[in-house]
């Protein structure tokens, strides 16, 4: 059985890329296989523990575009996953922390994971899957809701999320087809900053069905069909959705894995006298090995954004996310190592909503003093660019550059 890692608690992006993750240099380490680190036996079990202290320089800290804000910060990150893996049966907790002292009141902040994961194979054809997840999160100032409002706040959004997936399978897995069905629940609840907050918490069932029919060795062509029923606080944005989506998905036992879809969303708000809307989408989590010391990662997510400011009673109710990140990483030797990234992000809104798209990219390099101990340094750059919707909108004050450095430790057993 394969073993998933749960606490995923800081990814640059979130599951739909709807925030703008942490920091870089953060995003990168969560990625770490856990298969090389050593583990504590408990019970059946083994838990592996892991501590990256990073300090970073930041040189934007609001987003914005003039009289920025410069401040440092110490980001401290425990973990601890616990594995229990029987003959068909396993068992994944773990808590991942990250903690941020800043010197500038935007740079203090402390995200939490909570999750736990059940895997079981009850035979040849049948499997099933079921994770809970609770967790703490934040979005930097200037990113999201608080977009421009860099200079007029001292706090980043934050906001609670509590998921839960199950799933069953059936089909064996090299037959020529197998389906799968699942539902997810999720909500989303803001614990401050309720003047631009106010009404954008939501809760989610979103269920689904996939079916795979085997093309290759390796590859199966993918068709999914899935309804999202999305409750908001403020009940204007509430909507309810139905997807069709065909791709390709590929197994871990070849150089590519993953899976990349495309398809399309039917969207239908709540509110009377706002237009629903059909959407393109794309999904896309591919991963490319070409050698034992070589990732190649691409990330698509083309869909509505929840904290999209667009959303509001009247209007449209369009405002459509489209992210493509691209990563590298590369084992240079034994003890040295980098990842790299290159991200892109269109948020596109309805006028009077200013559309903005950002630009970012990044290089991480680590050097393994031992085998439980590396050491590292970081650089990353961001640019947000926006379009007018009219003449003296002030588009111009939501552009930003921001550039972060950084070194880090890490540790594991």
């Amino acid at each position: 059985m394969t073993i998933r890692r749960l606490c995923t608690l800081v990814p640059f992006r979130s599951a739909v890329f709807s925030a703008l993750g942490a920091v870089f240099l953060i995003g990168l380490a969560s990625a770490q296989d856990l298969g090389e680190q050593q583990g504590i036996p408990v019970g059946e079990g083994q838990i592996y523990p892991s501590i990256r202290i990073d300090y970073q320089s930041n040189d934007n800290v609001g987003l914005t575009a003039d009289d920025e804000l410069d401040g440092d910060a110490t980001i401290i990150q425990p973990e601890f996953v616990f594995i229990a893996d029987s003959r068909n049966l396993v068992f994944q907790a773990g808590y991942a922390g990250v903690y941020s002292l800043g010197s500038v009141g935007p740079l203090e902040w402390d995200d939490h994971e909570l999750s736990a994961g059940l895997a079981a194979e009850f035979d040849a054809r049948r499997r099933a899957d079921v994770d809970f997840s609770v967790s703490r999160q934040h979005t930097d100032l200037g990113a999201g809701l608080t977009r421009g409002l860099g200079n007029d706040l001292d706090e980043p959004v934050v906001f609670d999320v509590v998921q839960l997936n199950a799933a069953f399978g059936y089909g064996v897995a090299d037959a020529l087809g197998n389906v799968t069905a699942g539902v997810r629940f999720q909500t989303q609840n803001y614990a401050n900053l309720d003047q631009v907050t106010d009404g954008y918490g939501f809760s989610e069932v979103r269920p689904y069905a996939r079916f795979g029919y085997r093309i290759g060795g390796d590859s199966r062509f993918l068709a999914e069909i899935r309804a999202s029923f999305l409750e908001f606080d403020l009940a204007s944005r509430s909507r309810d959705e139905l997807a069709v989506l065909f791709g390709l998905g590929f197994t871990a036992t070849g150089r590519l894995s993953g899976s990349f879809n495309i398809g399309f969303e039917n969207v239908d708000f709540s509110t009377a006298g706002q237009e629903n809307t059909t959407l393109f989408v794309v999904e896309s989590n591919l991963r490319y090995q070409p050698t034992s010391f070589a990732l190649f990662t691409l990330d698509v997510s083309r869909g509505i954004n929840n904290t999209g400011l667009g959303l509001v009673a009247g209007g449209s109710g369009e405002s459509i996310e489209t992210v493509v990140r691209l990563g590298w990483e590369h084992d240079w030797s034994s003890r040295f190592s980098s990842k790299a990234f290159v991200e892109a992000d269109l948020d596109d809104e309805i006028c009077p909503t200013i559309t903005d798209s950002t630009l970012s990219a990044g290089l991480e390099i680590g050097l393994a003093v031992r085998r439980w101990l590396e050491i590292g340094a970081g650089f990353s750059s961001a640019s947000r660019d926006t379009d007018s919707c009219t003449v003296g909108d002030g588009a111009e004050t939501l552009s930003y550059d921001r550039q972060l450095v950084g070194v880090h430790l890490r540790a594991t057993l």
